[in-house]
């Protein structure tokens, strides 16, 4: 299993959010429109997952941290 996580900016939002994905898959992005960071899940989008998401918890964890990371810098 393959994360990536990208700083993007985006039209609808004032500031850039870090966006989660597996392999080829968006699987989240998280915001800090406030003082408080955001994380937005995104059903997977595999017919045979029933829309759920299935990680390592300590690997996605790590990627979270990695993702918030990403946010703070400027």
């Amino acid at each position: 299993m393959q994360f990536r996580i990208q700083r993007a900016s985006l039209v609808d939002r004032e500031n850039p959010v870090a966006e989660i994905w597996h392999n080829d898959q968006y699987v989240a992005e998280i915001s800090q429109e406030t003082e408080e960071f955001q994380l937005d899940i995104y059903p997977n989008p595999d017919p045979t997952s029933n829309g759920v998401w299935s990680f390592d918890l300590d690997a996605f964890l790590v990627n979270l941290e990695e993702a918030k990371r990403t946010l703070r810098e400027k």
